[in-house]
């Protein structure tokens, strides 16, 4: 292959060029012949041809070097396409660009176009960010840069890990409610749990609630014969916001209307409530509130503006409810500890009395955080421990969520005996219980309070990914640190993406980026923050989102085998089996140990997941995956003095594992995950791993490696497309329909991820969202349940289940509009032989069809 520039030869194929252009339109743009002979003519356009010069593919470069070298078009034909060509054309432009002393080489790319964002990341490009302007056809453009090998006056940085959102636990929420959500209180309408449990948490004094003077007067214009008893609470009870100078109203309503009614008329049939929710939404602003809770959707389809100009976030009941993933176990780890001083047990603490005298002791220092644990909580997780140093209350423990939407979970703990020998270890256990019930809420943020003078504590958390937070209490530091699912792959990828952003101000590619080393052999991810790029390494960023573990696509693992003794006491932690010294210890501790002969140094690696295999007739399967941390070969003697805390250690076993000059390898791990679900070895078999009896570590691949984690974890792999009619996929969008009724069992429940595609005459995908639970019944007690949230009429409800004893209700929620449609026509371009589904069909979530 051979890539010409000079325009006396490029001139030759601009027929093949226009050719090719006009039939990648959709993903090109459309440019007049001129403009391609004219690029010719002054050396912007090269062409990659093969030996015999035939054409197969090209680069439209231009921008204004050194400032910036930009790249309008590349396209290869399609034949052509995976073997090298376009690779070898950034190659090119790449040594161009340096030559020229340019920093940055930029490529715009549309969205929605997944194949290109996929090429342009895996050449190295990162997006910084969407450009403000869409393009012509409407679509939002993503900018994307390459930072050259140009010296630079700028340092080269590692990126900055660090939390930037500011985040206040003592501080109460204030939110304006609407009138229409009273309303549905009194009509017993599809969200009046929700409702009823938001004035609770109100009055509880999880936030506060206020109504604004147009409240008190639509209320008048609402008021029917008796006035009902919520009204006359909602009137006189809630606070009034203070009244705005008509003047000053009138002018913040219009510009309000612009953004939230541009295209209404002042004196259509429902002005009136226009007017009215405008002017909420004035007063709100005004009085620098917090939020404004509705379940108007008109208004809600504005959030986004509101919230860009004026600071305003608009929330949804459903914003406030509380989600939990029904496959993580919640409950903390409890195990017997011992010290010098005395037996040690942690448990939940139901003695307020008890607790009290414990506060008692050290007021009026935690005087703050005394009231918060004795503070009775209406609703979301809550979880009170108590340490006790033989019956004496030593140090206390809190877990709740706390905010508004619930996204973040807070916790205490106060430690008083600064004499016990295993308070650092106590604390480890502690903070992997408040690690672990992070998992079972949607939180993204934790908060964690301990002693000012605990500086060891504070010294674990930090190594931890937590931070100083600006939190304040009495004689307490607080630290905050990003919550992260378990298992982090490309299902997940966005809403994690959106994460770090919103915390961090590091911007992550668009789409889950391939594995992927440095020069040094690091495996890195791109990143960048404020326009400026960096190369962050995949171990660092797993540590300061610990325990998460990042599935880039081509990671690839290591099994191991494990005796089931061995695993008990140090991986499963069973209070039955505690035979060596120190197992408490060694149970509780973050970094874990396992030994071997030395061998295998290809596959085990620092940073690479590893996967537990207990061996033996005993053996439950593989039982976990964790996350090296160091691999070392240590003496006999070396490895006894110096990893004995972290695991359990039998000599007569650990001198089998010697080599005949006494050595043993040492291979420590942390981020240990244990399987709710052990994957026998019939199962590894089937995935290709493990060809005979597991008895030494076998390399994994990817796709070996993500259906173990998969499913030992209990993450769906799959995601499912299910068929819905227009006219109820219009009531799910609005909110009108959370049940979607099915005569058939569901495959699946608890968080699953579900595809809607509206049937004909839409014939498109249009939204997404997710199943969280499954009801079944009788179709008469499912529709004594859910009547209101069904979106359908009875006699309608009767005609589908006639004839059937049994029907299913699909509890949705989550729910996203895609921003554009993706047709009929296209899905069967993407998977040949594709056909809607009658029910439901998988989408596995390594298939071609799902990546699209």
């Amino acid at each position: 292959m051979k890539i010409i520039k000079k325009p006396s030869e490029v001139i030759e194929h601009l027929n093949s060029i226009i050719k090719i252009t006009d039939a990648n339109k959709d993903a090109l743009g459309f440019n007049a012949v001129g403009v391609y002979e004219d690029c010719i003519n002054k050396g912007r356009i090269w062409v990659a041809v093969d030996g015999q010069g035939n054409y197969l593919g090209h680069l439209m470069h231009g921008g204004k070097p050194p400032q910036e070298l930009r790249i309008f078009q590349i396209c290869v034909r399609k034949k052509y396409r995976g073997s090298g060509v376009a690779s070898s054309l950034i190659k090119e432009i790449t040594d161009y660009g340096e030559q020229l002393s340019c920093l940055n080489l930029r490529a715009d790319v549309a969205e929605d176009l997944t194949d290109a964002i996929q090429f342009w990341q895996a050449q190295g490009f990162c997006s910084l960010a969407a450009r403000k302007k869409k393009n012509s056809t409407g679509r939002k453009v993503l900018i994307f840069h390459k930072r050259l090998s140009t010296p630079s006056l700028l340092p080269n940085d590692p990126l900055p890990l660090s939390i930037t959102s500011k985040f206040k636990s003592n501080d109460v929420d204030s939110y304006v409610i609407d009138l229409n959500i009273f309303l549905t209180l009194i009509k017993k309408q599809a969200e009046e749990k929700l409702i009823a449990e938001i004035m609770q948490a109100s009055m509880a004094g999880e936030f506060s609630l206020f109504v604004t003077p147009e409240f008190q007067e639509e209320l008048d214009r609402n008021k029917k014969g008796d006035n009902d008893p919520i009204l006359i609470l909602a009137e006189n009870a809630l606070p009034v916001l203070e009244k705005i100078d008509e003047t000053e109203l009138y002018k913040l309503q219009e510009e309000i209307r612009a953004v939230v009614f541009p295209n209404r008329s002042k004196t259509r049939k429902n002005a009136l409530q226009d007017q009215s929710d405008i002017r909420h939404l004035a007063y709100c602003i005004q009085n620098s509130k917090s939020g404004f809770i509705t379940e108007e959707k008109a208004l809600l389809g504005a959030r986004g503006k509101l919230q860009e100009k004026y600071g305003l976030t608009l929330y949804s009941p459903e914003d406030f409810k509380i989600e939990y993933f029904g496959n993580i176990d919640p409950s903390p780890v409890d195990v017997p500890l011992s010290s010098e001083e005395g037996a040690i047990s942690i448990t939940t603490f139901t003695n307020t009395n008890q607790i009290k005298t414990f506060f008692d002791r050290v007021k009026p220092a935690l005087d703050d955080v005394s009231n918060v644990f004795m503070k009775s909580k209406t609703r979301g997780t809550r979880e009170r421990k108590n340490v006790s140093l033989d019956g004496e209350v030593c140090a206390v423990y809190l877990a709740q969520t706390k905010g508004a939407k619930h996204d973040s979970l807070e916790a205490f703990f106060v430690s008083l005996k600064d004499a016990l020998s295993n308070r650092v270890i106590v604390f480890e256990h502690m903070l992997e219980c408040f690690m672990r019930l992070s998992q079972v809420t949607n939180a993204s943020k934790l908060l964690l309070h301990i002693r000012e003078e605990d500086f060891d504590f504070e010294k674990i958390c930090m190594s931890r990914g937590f931070e100083r937070s600006d939190s304040i209490y009495n004689g307490i530091i607080s630290l905050v640190k990003i919550s992260c699912p378990l298992l982090i792959t490309k299902a997940n990828w966005k809403d994690f993406r959106t994460t770090i952003l919103e915390h961090t101000n590091i911007r992550l590619p668009l789409l889950i980026p391939k594995m992927r080393d440095n020069s040094t052999g690091a495996s890195i991810i791109q990143a960048s923050i404020a326009s400026r790029e960096y190369e962050i390494e995949l171990s660092q960023l797993e540590t300061f989102l610990s325990p998460s573990l990042i599935m880039l696509p081509k990671r690839s693992g290591v099994i191991v085998p494990i005796n089931p003794t061995y695993a008990s006491d140090l991986l499963a932690r069973d209070q039955t089996l505690l035979p060596f010294e120190l197992s408490e210890e060694a149970l509780l501790r973050l970094e874990k140990v396992y030994y071997r002969k030395p061998s295998h140094k290809q596959i085990l690696l620092v940073g690479t997941p590893i996967v537990f295999y207990e061996s033996g007739t005993a053996g439950r399967g593989v039982i976990g995956c964790a996350r090296i941390t160091s691999v070392k070969v240590c003496s006999y003697d070396n490895a006894l003095k110096i990893y004995r805390k972290y695991g359990v250690l039998d000599r007569q076993e650990l001198i089998k594992q010697t080599d005949k000059n006494g050595n043993v390898q040492v291979i420590t791990f942390d981020n240990f995950k244990e399987f709710t679900n052990p994957i026998p070895m019939k199962r590894i078999k089937e995935l290709g791993g493990a060809a005979a009896n597991l008895v030494s570590p076998e390399k994994l691949t990817y796709e070996q490696l993500f259906h173990i984690v998969h499913e030992g974890m209990k993450v769906p792999s799959k995601d499912v497309l299910i068929s819905i009619q227009p006219n109820y996929l219009a009531k799910i969008l609005n909110g009108k329909k959370t049940i979607e009724l099915r005569k058939k069992p569901f495959p699946a429940n608890g968080g699953v991820r579900i595809w809607i595609y509206s049937s004909s005459p839409t014939s498109a995908v249009e939204a997404t969202a997710f199943v969280t639970t499954v009801d079944q019944g009788t179709p008469d007690e499912i529709w004594s349940k859910y009547e209101h949230k069904c979106g359908i009429s009875r006699k309608d409800f009767d005609d589908y289940f006639s004839g059937s004893k049994v029907a299913y209700a699909l509890h949705i929620s989550r729910v996203q509009k895609l921003n554009r449609k993706i047709k009929l026509e296209r899905l069967k371009q993407i998977s040949d032989g594709f056909r809607p589904p009658q029910y439901y069909r998988y989408i596995d979530h390594g298939s071609d069809l799902f990546d699209k």
